[in-house]
């Protein structure tokens, strides 16, 4: 989907009137690398922050990197997650998103914050529905190096 550019427009003023009356603010979800914010923007869904800090907390220190979520079984990354709701289906989610993501990956997507939005690792859904753009954001909009 492109933007028009009256789109282009109205969201640049969204973006400027919320940083005016939010300066700030700040993602409450705790990560070190854009692929740990996906994994928790993903598991955000369904609890609150708070509870996916939690949860990420354990989780992004028994699998650090995407390797390490490409190759752990699904049952064992249910395990982890089962308190944050839909349990059974995340961890496919996460591999998907694993078996897609390389620091050339990152480099790539982190130059053209649309991108996000296209890449084939960042939902199990269409990326055109909400609930990818929601999960593809954060990351889009992420400064942390990889």
């Amino acid at each position: 989907m492109v933007a028009t550019a009256t789109q282009k427009r109205w969201a640049r003023r969204v973006s400027q009137q919320l940083a005016k009356n939010y300066p700030d603010a700040e993602c409450s979800l705790t990560f070190d690398t854009p692929l740990q914010l996906l994994v928790a923007t993903i598991l955000s869904a369904q609890c609150t922050d708070e509870r996916v800090n939690q949860v990420t907390k354990t989780l992004f220190a028994t699998y650090p990197t995407a390797e390490d979520f490409s190759r752990v079984r699904l049952a064992s990354l249910e395990k982890a997650i089962k308190s944050t709701g839909f349990f059974a289906t995340r961890p496919k989610t996460f591999r998907r998103v694993a078996g897609h993501w390389s620091s050339s990956t990152t480099a790539k997507f982190r130059k053209r914050s649309t991108n996000w939005y296209n890449c084939p690792a960042s939902a199990a859904r269409p990326l055109t529905s909400c609930w990818a753009r929601r999960s593809a954001s954060p990351v889009a909009s992420s400064s942390t190096p990889t």
